[in-house]
């Protein structure tokens, strides 16, 4: 039971805020980075998988900020898996502050990827330990950001470069929530941020990345070429009302 469980201590410097907010590419980043040790103890890195001609991929992913932790702050962060099925399987991840203060949630979904054909695998090829009992994150679904048939002319274009690349071949997921919040206007506070991730950027693509306002949310769009959408993001704002509660 308790590989199924597994921790890191991390703590965030100035430079992963910009403009009140910790930034989502950052949070995403050690998110990923403590999934790929976790899957690692496991047996079920990204070496195991590629013997047998296997990716993971993460297929969307959400947080939301309870409390906004400070710079250089000590802070915990755990993962967990915490549902699976045939073709997937729920990654939850918690930071804590060193007193036991629950500062951020996120959840994400993971799939298999057969690295020849770049097509969905059966999660029967590999025993990934679930935990059982535990209370979801999250009581809603994921929400779903649906595209939108854009009106003009991109936000802003970004042609993916080599250094974008990570080793499964394609555009780092860090990436794409970077150009998302890249496309948000100043003066956004970003309480919970939603990305899914529906089509590969490769090397030499370019992306154009639109956004629409809904109310008080953000909904961003990335066209591959102005073709395939390559991924959807939701940004909600904190209300005024909580700002100078929360934000630091």
């Amino acid at each position: 039971m308790e590989n199924k469980f597994y921790s890191i201590d991390i703590e965030f410097s100035e430079n992963d805020f910009k403009n009140g907010n910790l930034l989502p590419n950052v949070l995403l980043d050690k998110f990923q980075t403590i999934a790929s040790m976790h899957a690692q103890s496991l047996g079920v890195g990204f070496d195991d998988m590629l013997v047998k001609n296997l990716l993971w991929i993460t297929m969307r992913i959400k947080y939301k900020i309870i409390c906004q932790p400070k710079a250089n702050e000590k802070l915990l962060l755990f993962t967990y898996p915490q549902a699976k099925n045939n073709v997937e399987f729920d990654r939850d991840y918690e930071i804590k502050s060193k007193d036991g203060k629950t500062l951020i949630v996120a959840t994400s979904k993971w799939c298999l990827l057969d690295a020849t054909t770049r097509r969905l695998a059966r999660m029967t090829n590999v025993d990934v330990p679930v935990v059982q009992g535990k209370e979801p994150l999250f009581c809603e679904k994921f929400l779903k950001t649906e595209t939108f048939i854009p009106n003009g002319k991109p936000n802003f274009s970004y042609k993916v470069s080599e250094k974008d690349i990570d080793k499964n071949g394609h555009m780092n997921n860090t990436v794409y929530a970077k150009l998302a919040f890249d496309a948000l206007e100043k003066g956004v506070f970003i309480k919970q941020f939603q990305i899914n991730f529906l089509h590969e950027a490769m090397f030499g693509d370019t992306l154009e990345v639109f956004v629409k306002k809904e109310e008080e949310n953000f909904v961003i769009v990335g066209k591959l070429d102005g073709d395939d959408t390559s991924f959807s993001a939701l940004a909600k704002q904190w209300l005024w009302i909580f700002l100078n509660k929360y934000l630091i």
